[in-house]
Parts: C-alpha cells; sequence; structure tokens
C-alpha cells in the first residue's frame, strides 16, 4: 500500500466536530474540510500525513553530572502535512469555529516552528472569513459545502501563505510519520470493534 494511501486509511474513522458557522454550514466537520483539502492538494502529488507529530526546541538544560547540555522539545499534532516531491512541507490546520481558530494564537509554536516547514495554511469554513487574529505568515483556505452533500465542497484560496522556513523535512521525520502511520493503521484494523478477529481451529491448522 502507497504511503498517502496507507495515511488516508488510518484517518478513515476519525470523526468530526460542528461548524458554528451558520445554518447553511451546520453539518461541516474537520473531515469535510480534510478530505476538500486533500482533493485540492490532489494528494497523488508528493505525500499527505495526517496527525503528523512536529516537534520543536523549547530550550536547553546542563546536566549536574557531567555538564553536557541538553536540549529540550515539545510536541504537537498538524492536522495535515503535505510533504511536496521536492521535500519542502506545508502544514495545514483545519478549524471549524471561531473561537477554536483563536485559541490556536495561545500555542506557542509560531515562535519554535521548526525550519522545514515552509508554509502553513488554515482550512475553514467560508463563512469564518479571515479575522484580524489570524498570524500573517498563515495562508488561509475557505470551504463551502455543496448543496447535494458531496464532502469535496469547494475550497478557495482566500490568502496565500508566506515562506516561512527553508530546510527539507529530514529524512528521520518523515520515516517517523510514516511508522505512525503503519501503527495507527493497524490498530484500527485489528481493534476497531474492541477485538481480535477470531481464528477457527480449522483455519489455524491450515
Amino acid at each position: 500500500m502507497a504511503p498517502r494511501e496507507l495515511a488516508f486509511a488510518a484517518y478513515a474513522a476519525r470523526g468530526g466536530r460542528r461548524c458554528d458557522g451558520g445554518e447553511d454550514h451546520l453539518m461541516v466537520n474537520s473531515e469535510h474540510l480534510l478530505r476538500a483539502a486533500a482533493q485540492r492538494i490532489q494528494f497523488n502529488q508528493g505525500m499527505l500525513v495526517p496527525e503528523a507529530v512536529v516537534r520543536y526546541k523549547t530550550g536547553a538544560w546542563t546536566s549536574r553530572w557531567d555538564g553536557k547540555t541538553h536540549d529540550t522539545f515539545r510536541d504537537y499534532l498538524a492536522d495535515l502535512m503535505w510533504v511536496t516531491g521536492s521535500g519542502y512541507a506545508t502544514e495545514l490546520e483545519i478549524k471549524v469555529s471561531r473561537a477554536d481558530w483563536r485559541a490556536d494564537r495561545l500555542k506557542g509554536k509560531w515562535g519554535a516552528m521548526p525550519q522545514w516547514i515552509s508554509r502553513f495554511i488554515y482550512v475553514v469554513p467560508q463563512s469564518l472569513g479571515i479575522p484580524d487574529f489570524v498570524h500573517e505568515m498563515a495562508g488561509v483556505w475557505h470551504y463551502a459545502p455543496r448543496h447535494d452533500g458531496d464532502y469535496r465542497g469547494h475550497i478557495t484560496i482566500a490568502r496565500a501563505p508566506r515562506k516561512i522556513g527553508k530546510e527539507k523535512v529530514p529524512e528521520s521525520v518523515k520515516r517517523m510519520w510514516l511508522l505512525h502511520l503503519h501503527c495507527r493503521f493497524w490498530h484500527q484494523r485489528l481493534y476497531s470493534d474492541k477485538r481480535l478477529p477470531r481464528v477457527s481451529a480449522e483455519q489455524a491448522a491450515a
């Protein structure tokens, strides 16, 4: 199975959050925005990783025993990470409410985002617009649902992102993402019904 197929198979069982953008958008959830963003990117162009772990440096400390300095890190989960064929990453953050979007400014990741994230984009319902509190470096994609209920809807680029970092995604980071996708995929396949597949005596002996 290709990495992009593995990624979306692992994400298939994820639920969504309701949108507060008005009655026309009442049934829009995070899954709709995620799928529409993947359709807009054309997920066969590069690699798309849902729930990608992003580790960033927060400081350093010096050991009392050996006098060596050690870095300290924190992690957060990116809703969707798009790695182009040339190795550069764009992080996409899904927001379905204005309050959730505003709270993102309090996470502190903008001051410590790794240099291998080259661009950052918010994917939000069109009804939310572009509030004043949105970071100036972030791009904004607007989602409008289709009247026939198709999850893909319409994605428009409300504001293009500015370039943040200049480095390519390290191979060690990509290997970590693929390992996490592998574990999530098989955990969902084996434990989605809270039990292991039953094997009859005849099947076990075969």
